[in-house]
Parts: C-alpha cells; structure tokens; sequence
C-alpha cells in the first residue's frame, strides 16, 4: 500500500470497510442514474448521503474518520528505514578527484 496518511494511520479492516460503503453508494447511484424510472429519485438519495455519512460515527472511531475525512492535502508521513543508507554514485569526474594510490599491481610500473 502506498504510505499515505490514512492509509498508515487507520486499521486495514477500516479502511476496506470505508471503501467497500463508498463503492455501494457509487453502485446506488449507477443504477439510480441508468434507470430512468427510478431516476426521479436520485437528488433524494443525494440529499440522503449526507445522513450516510453521519452514520459512519457509528461504524468508525472519530480519529479514523478525521483520517479518512481528511480535507486537506497532506504529505505522506515518512517510510520505517529498514535498509541501510545507500551510498552516493560516484562519477568519472569523482573518480577523477581521488587520489591515487599505488598498488602492488602498479609499483614500479611507468605510464
């Protein structure tokens, strides 16, 4: 999963909860818009989203809706580091910089 906030701060169960609510709404709505004999009644079913999620306090603790309500953009929180830190590229013009050595192999050998 990717790390963003909602994501590492609300238990996985909850968060499949949420979205399996989300997807039933999306699936009401689907029908309600393709069938035009019940389509009369979509701006009620609109209107009774907001009661929907209302009901939610019952299903969720506040702190997971306050994360997965979240109305503002924000970073993802940061990943464990469980590797060690890599070490930086280095380049020919690193290479370059370095000084050089002798080794057994270039003793006394001219260039």
């Amino acid at each position: 999963y990717p790390r963003f906030r909602f994501v590492t701060r609300v238990p996985f169960n909850s968060l499949h909860k949420y979205t399996a609510i989300q997807f039933g709404c999306f699936i009401v709505l689907y029908i309600l818009t393709s069938v035009s004999a019940v389509a009369v009644v979509f701006p009620f079913f609109m209107a009774s989203l907001v009661f929907v999620r209302k009901s939610l306090k019952w299903v969720f603790t506040q702190e997971e809706l306050d994360e997965l309500d979240a109305h503002e953009d924000l970073p993802p929180d940061e990943e464990p580091s469980t590797m060690p830190e890599e070490k930086p590229v280095r380049t020919l013009d690193d290479v370059e910089k370095l000084p050089v050595e002798p080794t057994e192999w270039t003793r006394g050998t001219s260039f």
